[in-house]
């Protein structure tokens, strides 16, 4: 049988309202792993962990289960949570990691800008390190934004098709 799994809700320090359901294995880092990615994020829990970051404060997280069989646990406390009034989870649980499609375009920042800096490293090449810079300076205004629609735009012109579907 598998290892223990933890769901928990990360609940507002003020009022203790659940704000959102997860799992994990490891709570110590998961709860890190929020506050980190919220940093990056454009969701409604990444801002609202954000708005907690700048009162110094930061959710509570709290074990509501621990388990073996955390698919079908993890879709009746959202459930559960849902009924009771807003939450932050976008998906229904049960799938493991879940990447919303921002979190995808995201990457695909990520993953141009560590390109153009590696053949910048490599050639030499001035423009490549321009071209790093300059994404870099895209995914902030991205993410100043709440949105990267402007960069899936600037993308779909630049390879002449939709990305809809490879994100």
């Amino acid at each position: 049988m598998g290892e223990s799994v933890y769901i928990y809700s990360l609940n507002c320090p003020d009022t203790g309202e659940v704000k959102y359901v997860g799992k994990t294995i490891d709570r110590k880092n998961r709860l890190n792993s929020h506050i980190w990615g919220s940093k990056y994020g454009i969701g409604p829990k990444d801002k609202w962990i954000q708005s907690l970051l700048k009162d110094n404060k930061k959710p509570v997280m709290v074990t509501l289960e621990v388990t073996k069989e955390w698919e079908d646990c993890e879709k009746k406390w959202i459930k559960y949570y849902r009924g009771k009034g807003d939450i932050f989870n976008i998906a229904d649980g049960g799938l493991g990691l879940f990447v919303s499609p921002d979190m995808k375009k995201f990457s695909i920042f990520r993953k141009v800008i560590n390109r153009y800096n590696s053949l910048y490293k490599e050639t030499g090449n001035e423009n490549f390190k321009k071209y790093a810079e300059n994404f870099r300076k895209m995914r902030k205004q991205a993410i100043k934004n709440g949105s990267f629609d402007e960069f899936e735009d600037w993308l779909n012109s630049l390879f002449g098709r939709a990305m809809k579907n490879e994100t």
